[in-house]
């Protein structure tokens, strides 16, 4: 999860270079996932806290990349 958020910042080529919405989830993913690591060591609780917003997270990055207009989109369905 943290190596492919890390990749997304190398992905612009849609916006003429420019970072678009999405990639705010890779920044959360790359806050997130070292928080929830450390939690784990501190307290279970907040640990799967992290991990059940940064799954969702990852399911809006999903659904808005294949939202139609995208390119995923027109790969499948254009």
């Amino acid at each position: 999860m943290f190596s492919t958020a890390i990749a997304t910042f190398f992905i612009r080529d849609m916006r003429d270079g420019q970072f678009s919405p999405i990639h705010i989830f890779s920044v959360m993913t790359l806050i997130g996932v070292p928080l929830a690591l450390w939690m784990a060591r501190m307290r279970v609780m907040s640990h799967a806290r992290a991990m059940i917003g940064l799954y969702i997270g990852l399911v809006i990055a999903g659904v808005t990349a294949i939202a139609p207009g995208r390119l995923i989109w027109d790969m499948f369905f254009g």
